[in-house]
């Protein structure tokens, strides 16, 4: 009986340490980040010891270095307001509700470059209420202690393009045997299309999805 008496007590203290940990661990993983390149992300790691993808060597691309034409593909694709919300985008993320409603699947996520990013080098794929709640809090302070610039160009070197790929530089080696300063439009425009679907999809796979191919011509229209 006595210790049913404490357990919210307990329950309530344990709710506590987990945030302060959560949000400590961000505000001092996020500081790094502002002065160094992580060696890996918490995805990579996943991917090497659960499923045994076998990573390839990280070429890592400078922002600076980075060329304009992926640079708004990208946020064509993920984000249209990247450089102007904090982290979310409301509108996308009730669109996406919608969307899913109608189709009674879920099909769209709405969650923002930043976001995406949180989730690759911090937690764990999938979809669940307790990962969003602790994405949304991580979300937060790195857009409070990350530049735009710099969030991106982690994101570009650390998401998942393709069993073991990881950063958009490694890809570009990978797939298409090139530096990424030397891809046509064509090719940045297919690397980008599978970013939603990177271990479904490669750049000459990605044209058997009929929503694949519409991403894909549509960063085709729409960019120089």
């Amino acid at each position: 009986m006595k210790f049913l008496r404490s357990l919210p007590k307990i329950l309530l203290y344990a709710v506590i340490g987990i945030h302060a940990f959560v949000i400590t661990a961000g505000l001092l993983f996020f500081v790094y980040c502002i002065f160094f390149d992580p060696p890996a992300s918490s995805l990579e790691l996943q991917r090497k010891l659960f499923y045994g993808h076998k990573i390839e060597k990280k070429i890592f691309v400078e922002y600076e270095k980075i060329p304009e034409r992926v640079k708004i593909m990208t946020v064509m694709s993920e984000d249209g307001t990247f450089r102007d919300h904090w982290g979310f985008d409301f509108n996308a993320i009730t669109e996406a509700v919608e969307k899913n409603l109608r189709s009674k699947k879920v099909r769209v996520g709405g969650s923002t470059i930043s976001q995406q990013l949180v989730k690759t080098m911090l937690l764990f794929p999938g979809r669940s209420f307790i990962r969003k709640y602790f994405e949304a809090i991580l979300t937060f302070e790195m857009e409070l202690i990350l530049s735009k610039n710099r969030i991106m160009e982690l994101y570009l070197n650390y998401i998942e393009f393709g069993r073991g790929i990881f950063g958009i530089g490694t890809a570009s080696k990978v797939y298409f045997k090139k530096d990424l300063s030397a891809l046509t439009k064509e090719e940045t425009a297919s690397l980008i299309t599978i970013i939603p679907s990177p271990v479904r999809f490669t750049p000459s796979t990605f044209s058997r999805s009929k929503r694949m191919s519409s991403r894909y011509n549509y960063l085709l229209k729409k960019c120089y």
